[in-house]
């Protein structure tokens, strides 16, 4: 979860975690409680939903290079015999046909082969197409990941509204609302009731679903409800606590899916529709609307890692967090993901941008964690103006603790250090240094800039080149480990 206020005294854990030392100030929001309660079910057996539609990133079951029949044009070959046997009185052989005849004969078997291979040709290309718009219906399978198209254009074939134009309220919660879930979650310490709920945004029409990584935070067990009231179990597949995204695996085919939309083309005072479970199962379903109050808001967490987020105040309560918000368009430009808890607050949600949490999901999918993040390992408090003049301090970031195999490890650095400079650019804010880590990849070398303050009165600044270690979570560190030793 996020908060939207950041203290410039509260420790940011760089490797994901706020130390418990900060400052206070900023608000959190609660993570998913009980909302009542839910007697776990069995497996009810799903009922694939009728007609068809266009499959996610699938392949055209018609391939371009298909032989347009089988067989193909014989030769023509001329009998005297039979032509004998067969002619006028007397058996006189009729004259041979002029090869003028012969060559309009072939070439219009060969230009029927060819009227019928464009056919087949165009109609594949048309499948072609269709199969890559890929989301916002059904289908047998689909290409895991997320794929973001832009706003309909003029000229476009829409289903649901003329082409281009938006939908209506009704039309919207009508197309999205089958794309999403709600997720009941049991604990090792509830394991008979659900110890809380939260929502979810069906991806795939074979069963991957976006939701909040504090959804699924310490589940030992998931029940997925569509919808129709159909339960699945769900299976974890990865979890990314910095951005606080997930993505949970059902068994199931023909889902219906959501399209995603390209969230960079929203923009302030556009309408938005937010679709998910506040409260849990007895809210299922619940449509709320109101505008983009904000785009590509700066929002930190917790985990001291920052994203790029809409601000909207369509209501967004405990049990919508993993749940949608869509465009006029019914497109998902969003994923719920946090509220200001504080009464003095009303009408402050935020979501994560989609475009923003698409390398993040494709990442959780393949590899379960994101793969090639790089991390410095350290714990830091930002020393702004006002601590910077009371400290006698520079501005940057005050190395707190150093953690168990941080990159800085065998550098000299040490808790204290002010980080200064990363490759010569100015460190004076966390998510300055989170910008630059985000070009970086495992193994680069990277030159920091160090401040330390010395009893003796003599400060000193230096230098030193680190690499860059991989940000791999103890989770998929011990399943490693686990696998080596069996």
């Amino acid at each position: 979860m996020f908060d939207n206020q950041q203290n410039p005294e509260t420790p940011r854990d760089e490797t994901g975690g706020a130390s418990p030392a900060g400052g206070p100030g900023g608000s959190s929001i609660p993570g998913p409680g009980p909302y009542g309660q839910q007697q776990p079910g069995g497996h009810r057996p799903q009922t694939p939903p009728a007609g068809g539609g266009a499959q996610a990133g699938g392949q055209s079951p018609y391939s371009p290079y298909r032989p347009a029949g089988p067989g193909g044009a014989q030769p023509f070959v001329f009998d005297p015999d039979r032509y004998a046997s067969s002619g006028g009185p007397g058996g006189k052989r009729p004259d041979k046909k002029p090869k003028k005849g012969r060559g309009a004969v072939a070439f219009a078997v060969i230009l029927c082969c060819v009227l019928a291979l464009s056919g087949i040709l165009v109609g594949a290309n048309i499948l072609y197409k269709n199969s890559q718009k890929g989301s916002g219906g059904q289908g047998g399978s689909s290409q895991a990941g997320v794929t973001i198209q832009n706003r309909p254009e003029d000229g476009d074939d829409g289903d649901d509204a003329k082409s281009g134009e938006k939908m209506t309220t009704e039309q919207v919660a009508t197309k999205v609302k089958p794309a999403v879930v709600g997720i009941a979650v049991y604990s090792q310490q509830s394991t008979v009731e659900a110890s809380g709920y939260g929502s979810g945004i069906i991806m795939s029409a074979d069963g991957y679903i976006i939701t909040n990584a504090h959804v699924v935070e310490g589940a030992v067990g998931l029940t997925v409800t569509l919808e129709n009231d159909e339960e699945y179990t769900g299976k974890v597949v990865g979890t990314d606590t910095k951005t606080d995204l997930a993505v949970v695996k059902i068994e199931a085919q023909n889902l219906t899916y959501a399209e995603f939309g390209n969230s960079d083309q929203m923009k302030v005072g556009e309408d938005v529709l937010a679709i998910g479970n506040p409260g849990g199962p007895s809210l299922a379903g619940s449509v709320t609307k109101g505008i983009v109050s904000a785009v590509n808001r700066t929002v930190g967490g917790s985990t001291g890692y920052s994203l790029h987020c809409i601000q909207t105040d369509a209501a967004i309560n405990p049990g919508n967090s993993g749940g949608a918000l869509v465009n006029m368009y019914g497109q998902v430009v969003g994923i719920n993901s946090s509220k200001i808890a504080k009464t003095e607050y009303e009408g402050i949600g935020f979501a994560i941008a989609i475009n923003e949490a698409k390398p993040i999901i494709d990442g959780l999918i393949q590899n379960g964690y994101v793969k090639d993040r790089v991390k410095l390992g350290v714990t830091v408090i930002e020393i702004n103006d006002t601590t910077s003049r009371l400290n006698g301090l520079p501005k940057g970031l005050y190395i707190k603790s150093i953690d168990q195999g941080s990159s800085l490890e065998g550098t000299g650095v040490q808790p204290g250090d002010i980080i200064r400079k990363f490759n010569g650019e100015s460190t004076e804010s966390y998510e300055a240094l989170q910008a630059q880590l985000k070009n970086c990849k495992p193994g680069d070398e990277v030159k920091l800039t160090i401040y330390r303050s010395q009893q003796s009165g003599t400060d000193k600044t230096f230098e030193v080149v680190v690499t860059l270690k991989e940000d791999v979570p103890n989770a998929v560190v011990n399943q490693s480990a686990r696998s080596k030793v069996s």
